[in-house]
């Protein structure tokens, strides 16, 4: 698997506005905060048996997921060298989480970047370590206090 070699990325950013481009938005606080463990599916994506992640992290995820992975490789599609990125902040962050893991297994060829910024943690241990198999970088930044 190689990246691009000119630097040129498909980057996705997650963030909470409504702008119309490719993002991600959620700003349904009493979801947000539902901490609730389920057990995903995601068209593409094959989580290991008892992977649980946080209700309020995959249902507005859930519902842009098959639109996101279209663009994507429509994108993909277009510019077959570049590498996918996607980005996002706290609450973005942690679903910056999800969209690595379905980066990763919905495009298994491509180079996967994400940077996950002021993320919490969003699923239990078999779920964090599905992540961690992934074939691609998963980057963390937190504050020194986070």
């Amino acid at each position: 698997m190689r990246g691009s070699t000119s630097g040129e990325y498909i980057k996705i950013i997650i963030t909470l506005t409504k702008e119309p481009k490719l993002r991600i938005t959620a700003t349904d606080i009493a979801n947000d905060v539902d901490t609730t463990l389920v057990e995903p599916t995601l068209s593409g994506v094959n989580f290991p048996s008892g992977a649980k992640m946080m209700h309020g992290i995959y249902s507005p995820w859930s519902s842009v997921h098959d639109d996101v992975i279209s663009e994507v490789k429509s994108l993909v599609e277009q510019y077959p060298d570049y590498t996918i990125e996607s980005t996002g902040h706290s609450l973005g962050g942690s679903l910056t989480y999800i969209s690595y893991i379905a980066l990763a297994q919905n495009f298994p060829g491509k180079t996967i970047i994400s940077n996950a910024l002021a993320a919490y943690p969003i699923g239990n241990e078999a779920f964090a370590n599905f992540g961690a198999s992934q074939n691609g970088t998963l980057n963390r930044g937190n504050n020194a206090d986070d």
